[in-house]
């Protein structure tokens, strides 16, 4: 057998020439293609280095393997410079020109993001919403996209990626098992298509200063089966926590939702992309293929465990502000005693929708509420239990992650979040009031709000006791924290978290605490439950007969 193997258009590439790059002269090349001087290199991963300069902040310049054509780089470029019209968290071009040619070789310079490698809970909830919002992107005369670089320089999706593994693998001695198992994936080829990125996990995604995340090495992305995108999320969260995987579907409903296929289908789309590592593994002599054929069946049942929990997550009620396309449209509610949902546009930052479900009775009470996308939800939670009538004012949150989480929370933007709680106390309070004929005094209006939602409820409760009577905190996130003072005057409070987060149940007990230490009226209920809508709006009823009766 020849020391080589098949790419997708039949060119024979060794397994050695994958990863064969030539970096003698980078540091002169940049500089005598970008008119800057290069001070330092300092590689942070194959090919891959930090460029120190002269004059201004550092860059990343990615090196690939000659056997990458240069259109294929020139691409990465052009879906670098969509995402930056688009406001998408991405690393940018560095200059107008990004893309040259070192020895045959494709170099793309990008600016280097600062920061520190994302992590834990809120990394996860991030990258599911982020992912979220690619995936609603149809991404119509995009390139084809979705395979691994290292395994398919070339580019393509998860057929090619597949037929690489296979003929990898074939180069290295063709171990039967392993490639019957390879062989078997879905390449999801008839499944919807969206705008994908071959590694949408922690490892490419960089948490900033103001505690938001930016997604690198967009190498291989462009129009693909999103499914196959998203299980390699769901298993890099699943390997670590079951809660991680109810925090991925939980943000990633609020853009995307899966067709019933799709769901179906999760178990092999969820495995496939570690298996395909492995065979790299393998066909580049790091990892023997024994190895890799006794880890199947463990892998397979992790996979399939962590398919059955983001099955239950993506078919549970949740407050997802998205269909899935095979979704019948709802039929208005038959009920004549239900609520009625008024939606209306107020002028706030370009304009901010507001919900406000209205009880069949006249109103006893108000709850404001964070991430009013939800409020429909929660009123048809109120009208399936004994609660006194309650109209719940939904203030929409912003789609961009980043951008909630600075109007939720004081502590990552202060002008950010001042100018947001003007509008929701000030101008929302004010409409409503106009709006729907509504005088309640601060003992029947409370606040209420779910994960960063929580943080807000808390800040504005504390902030502005004398219009809110009553706090609701879901899970609250951990960038708010109680301070050694607290306001003379404090909100009786209301704190949910499940058992399944602990992050969440700790930030929970700490505001309890502290607000208890306060001389406040506080209740803490911990369920056996995830970090999710299902927890959050089974507790609502809960909290608004705790606050105002029944």
């Amino acid at each position: 057998m020849c020391d080589c193997w098949l790419v997708n258009d039949g060119v024979p590439v060794s397994a050695a020439r994958l990863s064969a790059r030539s970096t003698e002269g980078l540091a002169d090349h940049l500089a005598a293609c970008h008119a800057v001087e290069v001070t330092g290199l300092t590689e942070l991963d194959l090919g891959v280095f930090r460029v120190e300069r002269a004059a201004g902040e550092p860059w990343v310049a990615r090196v690939f393997p000659a056997v990458r054509p240069l259109a294929e780089v020139e691409g990465d470029a052009v879906i670098l410079r969509a995402l930056e019209r688009a406001g998408f968290p991405a690393e940018r071009c560095a200059t107008e020109t990004p893309v040259t040619e070192l020895s045959g070789q494709g170099v793309l310079v990008t600016t280097f993001v600062p920061g520190t490698r994302a992590a834990g809970g809120r990394a996860f909830a991030y990258l599911g919403a982020l992912l979220g919002r690619l995936h609603a992107h149809p991404a119509e005369g995009l390139r084809p996209g979705g395979a691994w670089h290292h395994l398919v320089p070339r580019g393509g999706g998860p057929s090619e990626e597949i037929q690489a593994a296979l003929d990898l693998l074939g180069e290295a001695g063709g171990e039967p098992e392993l490639m019957n198992a390879v062989a078997e994936l879905d390449d999801c080829a008839d499944l919807p298509h969206a705008f994908v990125h071959p590694d949408f996990v922690p490892a490419n995604a960089i948490e900033n200063t103001d505690g938001g995340i930016t997604v690198v090495d967009w190498t291989g992305s462009g129009r693909g089966p999103r499914l196959r995108s998203l299980g390699f999320l769901l298993f890099a969260a699943g390997a670590r926590s079951p809660m991680l995987v109810d925090l991925v579907v939980s943000r990633y409903r609020r853009h995307t939702e899966l067709t019933p296929d799709e769901i179906d289908r999760l178990p092999d789309a969820i495995r496939a992309r570690p298996l395909l590592i492995d065979c790299w593994a393998v066909g580049v002599g790091r990892k023997p293929a024994r190895q890799v054929v006794s880890e199947l069946a463990t892998m397979t049942r992790l996979a399939e465990r962590i398919a059955e929990q983001a099955r239950s997550a993506f078919l549970a009620p949740g407050d997802s502000g998205a269909r899935s396309p095979e979704a019948p449209p709802k039929s208005p509610r038959a009920d004549p005693r239900a609520g009625t949902i008024v939606t209306e546009t107020l002028d706030y930052d370009g304009g901010r929708k507001v919900t406000v479900y209205v009880p069949p009775d006249p109103p006893e009470a108000v709850v404001f509420a964070g991430d009013g996308q939800g409020v429909s939800h929660l009123g048809r939670r109120l009208e399936a239990a004994d609660a006194p009538p309650t109209m719940i004012v939904g203030v929409h949150g912003p789609a961009d992650e980043t951008l909630r989480l600075h109007e939720y929370s004081p502590v990552f933007d202060a002008e950010r979040f001042a100018a947001h709680e003007r509008f929701f106390v000030e101008d929302v309070g004010r409409w409503a009031r106009a709006r729907f004929a509504i005088t309640l005094p601060a003992e029947r209006t409370a606040v209420y709000g779910a994960s960063a939602g929580g943080e807000l409820a808390l800040a504005l409760g504390l902030r502005h006791p004398d219009v809110y009577g009553a706090v609701f905190s879901c899970s609250p996130g951990a960038g708010y924290k109680p301070t050694g003072t607290m306001p003379a005057r404090i909100p009786r409070t209301y704190l949910v978290a499940g058992s399944l987060e602990p992050f969440f149940l700790e930030n929970a007990t700490r505001w309890a605490a502290a607000l208890r230490d306060a001389g406040a009226d506080v209740v803490l209920s911990e369920r056996p439950a995830s970090h999710g809508s299902a927890l959050w709006q089974a507790e609502f009823p809960l909290m608004v007969a705790w606050a105002f009766g029944r």
